[in-house]
This record gives structure tokens, C-alpha cells and sequence, in this order.
């Protein structure tokens, strides 16, 4: 879907919007199988180029796996730290593809009440490149077997060489770690966009919740909008 953040929507209009967006990505994963047996050759895929929200993204790759996280009671947790711009340039139906894919294979292979880590960063050794980690913790020896052994891996392999990055898996006795990167090539904030959380900026927010990983995770995503941040634990302590 194109971005609409540069649309003046009011904000009935943009839940709107969001939401056949979020309703977009579910019915893609339901077609995601059936592109898995289709062989394609190294650079056969035409790469798009196109500006793209990067934190929408994420995002709507999140939402789209939150109900089967939840059948299996799997925690989905990101770390976007606002060092990694909003806007870049990309392929985006690619990048949905697989982080869709890679997000959705930990899933499965997270058993009951552990959580999926998503760590997103900048990697500058060389050159700067988008660096994505999804990692997963206390899996089984069945996990383990069928990691590596499915052919949509290569296919993920294949579309992350057509964009010029890298993939690979880190598997130990007790963890699942898949990553890859690509060239960051940014999109500067001006005419053509508009950052809607600009307003947000030095803004002070009180989260109060007893769960750590929650907290966590909020207190994550408003420091990403530059907000001051203060937690506890319950209203009545203020700890």
C-alpha cells in the first residue's frame, strides 16, 4: 500500500485507512503459501524503488501476526531506536514479504508463553545498511531440525541478494536468531512527507503497568517520538 502520510486525513479518516491497510496485509499472508513453490533465478525479481514509511511498516507487520501470536500466547516485541530513519527508499511489498515470513516461522517455532524479538539498528561498517534481527528463545529439538530446512528460506535468501543486502541464521542450543540487512537508502523528511508524531516532541508521559516487558516496549516506542518518559509499576506507589 502507498503511504497516506503525506495525505491531509483527518484522523477518523486515517484509522480508515489503517485499518483496510491491516486487513491488506492478513490476506496477504493468506497468499503467502501459494507463491512458495514458484522458482525464480537470482536477480529475476525487479526491485522497486520506492519511498516508503519504514515505521508503518514495521508496524503493520506486527499487526498482522498479533492474532497468531496470541492463539499461541507468544509476546511480539520491537526495538526500533530512533536512530533508524522514518522514511527510506525501498521495495516495499519485498520487505513486507519477508519480514512477514521470517516473523511468522518464529512464531511457530516459539513455544507457549515465550516472546519473538524483533531488533531493527543501523549497521555502518561499511556502508550504511538496515540491519533486521528476529530472534527467538527456548525452542525445540524439533525446531531446531526444521530450521533450515525449507524452501522458502531460499526464496528470502534470493529477494535479500536481489536487494543487495545479507541473510543468515544463528542457531544454538537454545535460541534462533534470523537476520538481514540491507542498503539504507533514506528518504529526507520535507515536501513530500509530513512526520506525523513531530508533535509528540518533549512531550511527558507517565506509563503505569505491572508487566516489565510492557513497559519496556511503551517506554521503547515513545522515546523513538523524542517524548519524556517516566514508568511505575501501580498508580498508587508511583514506582
Amino acid at each position: 500500500f502507498p503511504s497516506h502520510d503525506n495525505l491531509p486525513l483527518s484522523e477518523r479518516q486515517r484509522d480508515y485507512v489503517q485499518t483496510i491497510q491491516r486487513a491488506g496485509n492478513t490476506l496477504l499472508i493468506q497468499f503467502n503459501g501459494l507463491f512458495d513453490s514458484v522458482e525464480q533465478t537470482p536477480g529475476s525479481y525487479e526491485i522497486e524503488d520506492v519511498q516508503l514509511d519504514f515505521y508503518a511498516l514495521i508496524d503493520d507487520c506486527i499487526n498482522t501476526l498479533k492474532n497468531h501470536a496470541e492463539q499461541k500466547s507468544v509476546g511480539l516485541i520491537k526495538f526500533l531506536p530512533p536512530s533508524v530513519p522514518r522514511y527510506i527508499r525501498g521495495d516495499i511489498n519485498l520487505l513486507r514479504r519477508i519480514l512477514l515470513e521470517l516473523l511468522g516461522r518464529a512464531i511457530r517455532h516459539s513455544p507457549r508463553g515465550d516472546e519473538v524479538v524483533l531488533l531493527i539498528g543501523i549497521d555502518s561498517t561499511e556502508s550504511p545498511h538496515i540491519r533486521i534481527v528476529i530472534q527467538t528463545n527456548n525452542i525445540t529439538t524439533d525446531a531446531h531440525q526444521t530450521a533450515h530446512d525449507d524452501s522458502s528460506l531460499n526464496h528470502i535468501q534470493q529477494w535479500v541478494q536481489d536487494m543487495r543486502g545479507q541473510f543468515g541464521i544463528e542457531d544454538t542450543i537454545q535460541s534462533l536468531t534470523y537476520w538481514f540487512n540491507f542498503p539504507l537508502l533514506s528518504e529526507p523528511v520535507g515536501s513530500s512527507f509530513v512526520d506525523p508524531y513531530i508533535v509528540l516532541q518533549d512531550a511527558r508521559i507517565l506509563i503505569i503497568s505491572p508487566d516489565e516487558t510492557t513497559q519496556k516496549v511503551l517506554q521503547q516506542q515513545c522515546s523513538s517520538w523524542n517524548m519524556d518518559v517516566f514508568c511505575a509499576t501501580s498508580i498508587v506507589t508511583g514506582k
